[in-house]
C-alpha cells in the first residue's frame, strides 16, 4: 500500500468514525441522560460543538485540524473513562470508547502520512516550515 492510498484510506476512516462518534455523542446527551423525560439539548450542543469546529478544516484535509481534533478527543476520553469508573456502566460509554480509540488512532496516522506525502510531493527547495503552513 503506497503512501497516497494510506492517506486516502485513513481520511475515509476518520470521517466515518467522526460521524459515528457525533451520532453516539448525540445519543448519549439526548436519549440516555434525559432531563425530566425530555432530551437535554444544552448538553448535546456543549458536547458536539467542540467536535464540529474542526469539520471545515477536516474536509479541506488540513492536518492541523486533525491534530487539534486529537487534542480535543483526549478530553472526551477522560470523560468516558470517568463514566466507565462509575458504579453503573452504561452501554453508550462502551460504544463511545470503542469508536473514540480508533478515531484518535486514525487521525494521528492521517496526520503522519499526510505530512509525509506533502514532503514527498514538495519541490526540493521547500523546507518543512513551508509545508506545515
Amino acid at each position: 500500500m503506497n503512501l497516497e492510498s494510506r492517506v486516502t484510506f485513513t481520511f475515509r476512516a476518520v470521517m466515518v468514525l467522526y460521524a459515528l462518534f457525533l451520532v453516539l455523542t448525540g445519543v448519549d446527551a439526548l436519549w440516555v441522560y434525559p432531563e425530566d423525560g425530555h432530551p437535554n439539548v444544552t448538553i448535546w450542543v456543549i458536547g458536539t460543538l467542540p467536535l464540529l469546529v474542526f469539520l471545515p478544516g477536516m474536509l479541506r484535509r488540513n492536518f492541523r485540524s486533525f491534530i487539534w481534533l486529537c487534542f480535543v478527543l483526549l478530553f472526551y476520553f477522560l470523560k468516558i473513562v470517568w463514566d466507565l469508573g462509575a458504579a453503573q456502566v452504561l452501554w453508550i460509554d462502551q460504544c463511545l470508547l470503542a469508536v473514540l480509540v480508533p478515531l484518535y488512532t486514525a487521525s494521528m496516522l492521517f496526520v503522519r502520512w499526510h505530512r509525509a506525502l506533502l514532503r514527498q510531493q514538495a519541490p526540493p527547495a521547500m523546507t518543512d516550515s513551508a509545508i506545515s503552513g
